[in-house]
Order: C-alpha cells, then structure tokens, then sequence
C-alpha cells in the first residue's frame, strides 16, 4: 500500500514563536553558559504556513506482521527561515516501523 500526501500546515503567530522563535529567556541562557552557542532572540510578527508532500508504505508481510516507512519534506515559511537559527528551508522526516498483530 503506497500513499502519497500533500500536506498546508498553518501556525498562529503564538505556536510559531514557540516552535521557531527565541525569547528573551532562551537568549539569556545562551548568554550565561560559555558552552552554549549564543542564539538572539528572535519573534514571528505574524502567523506561518509550510507546505509539505511525503509518501507513507505499508507492507504485509504474513498474516500478523506488517512494517511500514515514511518519509516527508516541509518547505518552511520565509518567516521561518529568517531566524539566523534555522540552519534550511526544508525539513526532512523519515520513520520506519514493524508491526505485529494478535
């Protein structure tokens, strides 16, 4: 079983600054470790969307195992991508599982 999906997540301003900004806090903890790369802080002014596409496989394998495999690419928001933290603009998932059924 193949199934392919495309994927338009949308952030409120707050879930993006959670999930892609840096407070105040963050930075100040930054600042009082010496082994800490120093992150300036950094606020989405406004909501975000990524868009994604990714593909999920599903094999049976007999009657009470199955495995399956999943890979994924989200194309982040510029808004996202300005923080001089985020390193690219895509961000790649992938997952591998095995499943037995009772």
């Amino acid at each position: 079983l193949f199934m392919p999906n495309i994927t338009i997540t949308w952030q409120s301003s707050n879930l993006a600054n959670y999930l892609w900004g840096i407070d105040e806090e963050t930075y100040i903890k930054t600042l009082s470790n010496p082994d800490e790369t120093v992150l300036n802080p950094y606020t989405l002014s406004s909501s975000v969307i990524n868009f994604s596409a990714g593909i999920t496989h599903v094999y049976r394998v007999n009657d009470h195992w199955n495995t399956m495999a999943m890979a994924s690419i989200t194309d982040l928001d510029n808004k996202i991508i300005d923080n001089p933290a985020v390193e690219r603009q895509f961000d790649y998932s992938f997952i591998f599982g095995v499943a037995y059924t009772f």
